[in-house]
């Protein structure tokens, strides 16, 4: 485990996954320890080369079919593909510094058409931590590409998620889901039920709990998922950035086609303060 400071803000980061276990913005506690080991289920693990779900654990690129770990079953039996190929992954530390640290990793997998190499920034400041990701085709064959984060924040009493641009719910199972979608001002923390829901747009995004004000500014993510589930644990929301819509090797909505020798960089920040 890396450790990265700056001041009152500390930064816990596995080679294992390039995974954030523990996040403290201003001696803030920011994110929910995973309370079951899996890192999908708390801290900040990094998505790639998909975000979300495949449904069916299956898709079809250039002509061919694709096969990816079956690793989500349901109630109605149908099992298909979540959360990218890279979590479990052994990292490389290419180099670090006090406050910042940057990772490597090859990915090559039978269930996916190339070989890419992915890079993961971290930089943490006082007040914020800076995540840059960073995905190179180095094979010989086009590929697609959603890439994503799933951080748990943290939160008490209520939560409120404000935007500065228009929001638009996202439906994964319409290929027009843009016209079907509806315009989103605020969303809230639910008295019943939960969110498992994805949207696009936003520009900043603003969490507002009881104590404390978290903003996430995106770079090249338009879309996030908002999640407070079974995994949650009560005390935590997932606001999730990702490059696309989830399912988007299937429905194409937000699907980057990465070409060999193509590059494509996103990130976000994360600030946090008190109120």
């Amino acid at each position: 485990m890396e450790e990265l400071r700056s001041g009152r803000s500390s930064c816990r980061v596995s080679r294992r996954g390039a995974f954030v276990s523990s996040l403290t913005l201003q001696g803030m506690q920011i994110l929910k320890p995973a309370s079951d080991g899996y890192v999908t289920h708390g801290g900040m693990s990094i998505l790639v080369p998909y975000a979300d779900i495949v449904k069916g654990a299956s898709y079809v690129w250039d002509g061919e079919r694709y096969f990816l770990p079956r690793n989500a079953a349901y109630e109605n039996n149908h099992v298909d593909s979540i959360h990218g190929l890279v979590k479990s992954a052994q990292f490389s530390v290419v180099y670090k510094d006090e406050d910042s640290i940057h990772l490597e990793y090859s990915l090559s997998h039978s269930g996916y058409p190339s070989t890419l190499d992915v890079h993961i920034h971290y930089s943490l400041s006082r007040e914020a931590l800076n995540t840059m990701i960073s995905v190179e085709n180095t094979g010989r064959r086009s590929a697609p590409l959603l890439c994503g984060s799933h951080p748990y924040f943290l939160y008490e009493d209520f939560w409120i998620i404000y935007f500065n641009e228009q929001v638009r719910s996202v439906f994964a199972d319409r290929s027009d889901s843009d016209t079907h979608s509806k315009n989103i001002s605020f969303i809230s923390k639910k008295t019943d039920g939960y969110y498992d829901d994805a949207f696009v747009g936003g520009g900043e995004i603003i969490l507002v709990t009881r104590d404390r004000l978290i903003q996430i500014r995106r770079r090249s993510m338009r879309f996030f998922e908002v999640y407070d589930g079974v995994y949650a644990d009560g005390v935590s929301v997932a606001i999730e950035p990702m490059t696309g819509s989830p399912d988007a090797f299937n429905n194409g909505i937000g699907l980057i086609r990465l070409n060999p020798g193509e590059t494509f960089i996103c990130g976000f920040d994360i600030e946090a303060r008190r109120i």
